[in-house]
């Protein structure tokens, strides 16, 4: 059932693309026989748990052959120089960049290599081909893009504190409890922004 895509061929492919966002259609598009003509249900789904599945292997027989990484997220994924030579090879699966401590593995992530990932978890487990039907597909996707819109609501909230997406949540305490003394109405604030800054707590805070 799963393609015979070798390594050779992804990285033919991905190799000219070094550093570069590439969407999940694109891959899709180059790797399945016109894969959109069924539209949008199972047989969509299919080839996009064989793509994905097929792109976790490569990132782990990259690791071990090259040293490159491929950073895979919802809808593109992103071929990566290897990390610098001595530093650890972990790699943040939020922000695509390795973690920069010592050694091949720092202490900190050493005996977590590879990353523990629940994406690729999903997509190496067949189970999750097998039984899916119609049905569970569409709620899967409901569930999916009630996520993203959760996700975009919680990236352009930590924009408002001036924060990474990669924030701690002691971090976003920290930093509501000072931006909410400051800009205070009471204490002299701006009464708009500190509407905007309570409206970016109020989705950051779930």
């Amino acid at each position: 059932m799963e393609p015979a895509w070798d390594f050779s061929a992804l990285w033919a492919w991905f190799s000219v693309r070094l550093g570069e966002d590439v969407l999940e259609t694109e891959l899709l598009k180059a790797f399945f026989p016109e894969p959109f003509a069924e539209g949008l249900g199972l047989a969509l789904f299919q080839r996009h748990f064989l793509l994905y599945r097929r792109l976790w292997l490569f990132d782990d027989e990259l690791r071990k052959s090259s040293g490159h990484r491929l950073w895979i997220r919802s809808i593109r994924s992103t071929l990566l120089e290897p990390p610098s030579a001595g530093r650890c090879g972990w790699l943040n699966p939020e922000t695509g960049l390795y973690c920069g401590g010592a050694g091949e593995l720092c202490p900190q992530h050493d005996g977590r290599f590879p990353e523990n990932n629940s994406m690729k978890s999903y997509y190496l487990d067949w189970s999750n081909l097998e039984g899916m039907t119609e049905q569970s597909l569409k709620e899967l996707m409901e569930e999916f893009f009630s996520w993203m819109g959760r996700s975009e609501a919680a990236t352009k909230a930590l924009r408002t504190f001036g924060l990474r997406p990669e924030a701690t949540e002691a971090e976003i305490k920290a930093r509501w409890r000072r931006l909410s003394l400051d800009h205070h109405p009471d204490r002299g604030g701006d009464p708009l922004l500190f509407q905007t800054l309570s409206a970016a707590w109020a989705v950051l805070k779930r």
